[in-house]
C-alpha cells in the first residue's frame, strides 16, 4: 500500500466509497490518508461494463453536440419563447400596441440572423463577471474557514478523548 500510486478525484472517490481517513501526526498536524479502489475495504466496484475513455470523450462530444443544437433551435425559435398577450398585460397596455413591437423585434432580430437587438454594455458584463467572482471568493474564504474550524474541533475531541 504505501507504493500505490493510482490516482483517483476525490469526488470519484466519495461515489465509490473510498477509505479516507483524517489522522493526527505527532507534532499536531493534520494529514489526510486516502486508498484507491483496490485498497479501500468498503468500496463499491464499478460494473464490469466499464467504459473506455474513447467511449467517454464520444458521450461526452454527443452531449455537446445536443446541447448546441438544442441552443441554435431556441435561437431559431425565440419568438416563441415571448406571449405578446401577456406582456401587454404585465405592462398594462393595449394588446395591439404591444404585437405591434414584437412584430417588429421578430422581424427585425430575424434579419439580423437572430443577433439581439441590443447588446450590453461590456461596462455591465464585467461588473456582473467580478460580482459573481467576489461572490466565489466570499465562498471560498468561508468554506476555508470553516475546514480550519473543524479540524481544530476534531484534534480538539481526540485530545479529550485520550
Amino acid at each position: 500500500m504505501p507504493s500505490c500510486i493510482t490516482a483517483f478525484h476525490v469526488t470519484c472517490a466519495f461515489e465509490h466509497n473510498l477509505d479516507m481517513r483524517t489522522l493526527l501526526a505527532e507534532n499536531d498536524e493534520v494529514k489526510f490518508k486516502s486508498f484507491c479502489l483496490e485498497h479501500s475495504s468498503n468500496a463499491t466496484k464499478p460494473p464490469d461494463q466499464v467504459r473506455t475513455e474513447a467511449d467517454q470523450g464520444k458521450l461526452d462530444l454527443e452531449k455537446v453536440t445536443l446541447r448546441k443544437q438544442k441552443l441554435q433551435q431556441l435561437e431559431e425559435d425565440f419568438y416563441d419563447l415571448v406571449k405578446p398577450s401577456e406582456v401587454a398585460e404585465n405592462l398594462d397596455m393595449t394588446e395591439w400596441l404591444v404585437d405591434f413591437v414584437y412584430q417588429y423585434w421578430k422581424m427585425k432580430r430575424k434579419a439580423n440572423y437572430n443577433k439581439p437587438l441590443m447588446m450590453p454594455k461590456t461596462d455591465e458584463v464585467d461588473n456582473l463577471a467580478q460580482q459573481e467572482q467576489d461572490v466565489l471568493y466570499r465562498r471560498l474564504k468561508l468554506f476555508t474557514h470553516l475546514r480550519q474550524d473543524l479540524e481544530r474541533l476534531g484534534q480538539k475531541t481526540e485530545l479529550v478523548g485520550d
